[in-house]
């Protein structure tokens, strides 16, 4: 994804770059290179999208027959926001091995918790932040049922710009859905000979 959007924002340079150059050349009374330089831009561009979009279609034909609570890393653990970072990370996660905790008061949600965002501060001040101080809020978070398609949750990932969603039944959080807890769910079960053929069967 990141090297299709790399690649469209060099295409629509040089399509910017050789429509303003074609543009002066004509004011000048000259027909050179840049209308040429600008219609390569958009030849390119029309590649890359094109590729994306079969890439898409692909993926999606892939994940058909899954939804999210088939690869969701269910059983966070849940934890207080009053919490320091050093606790966290050295008792829940590192011996939990999940990559994400949910941050409860009451059973009641407030927010979600990443190594990546722990991950952020640093290690000497884990001791005095506290998790609601790093924890993405309930505000913020977006929620998905676990009865959903994977492709469609995929694909609300891409256009929201999210990384992660929590999986929520009955207002009840069950777990987390992220892109590599898919891409783990998808390496498991092609190394399974019957995992993706049953899923198609």
């Amino acid at each position: 994804m990141i090297a299709t959007g790399v690649g469209q924002l060099i295409a629509l340079s040089i399509m910017f770059y050789g429509s303003m150059r074609g543009f002066w050349q004509l004011r000048s009374g000259i027909v050179g290179e840049g209308l040429g330089i600008a219609i390569a831009g958009w030849i390119i561009h029309r590649a890359i999208t094109q590729c994306e979009q079969q890439t898409v279609l692909h993926d999606r034909d892939l994940l058909s027959g899954y939804t999210v609570r088939s690869a969701m890393q269910a059983g966070c653990p849940r934890v207080l926001r009053c919490l320091t970072l050093d606790i966290v990370m050295a008792r829940i996660i590192l011996p939990s091995k999940h990559g994400y905790v949910l941050v409860v008061t009451d059973h009641q949600l407030d927010g979600l918790l990443s190594a990546g965002r722990i991950a952020t501060i640093p290690q000497k001040r884990w001791s005095i932040t506290r998790v609601e101080d790093v924890m993405l809020p309930l505000s913020k978070l977006k929620t998905v049922h676990p009865e959903v398609t994977l492709a469609t949750a995929l694909v609300r990932m891409a256009a929201e710009n999210e990384c992660q969603f929590v999986v929520v039944d009955d207002h009840q959080p069950l777990g987390v859905i992220a892109r590599e807890s898919v891409l783990r769910f998808l390496d498991g079960q092609a190394g399974s000979p019957s995992g993706l053929v049953a899923a198609h069967a």
